[in-house]
């Protein structure tokens, strides 16, 4: 009976240490492709926020509709919603 305990144990902290593993190995690749991409996007002089703007900008000219050119720019920027939300109203005072 113990025996048994035993090797589950053992075979459940092996279990959690290759997912932590597994965790560590996949969160740095993406903060380097994260990094990768931000150069390029430097290098090419690229205002990556200017075409988020511009597609909620077109959105709302499109059919007005607020809430659009919300997820828009959220999907586009990966900002939260209150960011998102602001700027699109920023860009409502603009247009």
């Amino acid at each position: 009976m113990t025996e048994t305990i035993t090797i589950n144990s053992v075979l459940l902290l092996l279990l959690v240490l290759f997912l932590v593993y597994l965790l560590i190995t996949v969160g740095g690749s993406v903060r380097s492709l994260h990094l990768k991409v931000d150069l390029l996007l430097r290098q090419t002089g690229v205002d990556f926020k200017a075409l988020a703007e511009r597609a909620a900008l077109d959105a709302l000219q499109a059919g007005g509709n607020k809430i659009a050119a919300i997820k828009v720019y959220r999907e586009a920027t990966g900002c939260s919603l209150a960011e998102a939300k602001d700027a699109v109203e920023r860009l409502q005072g603009k247009a």
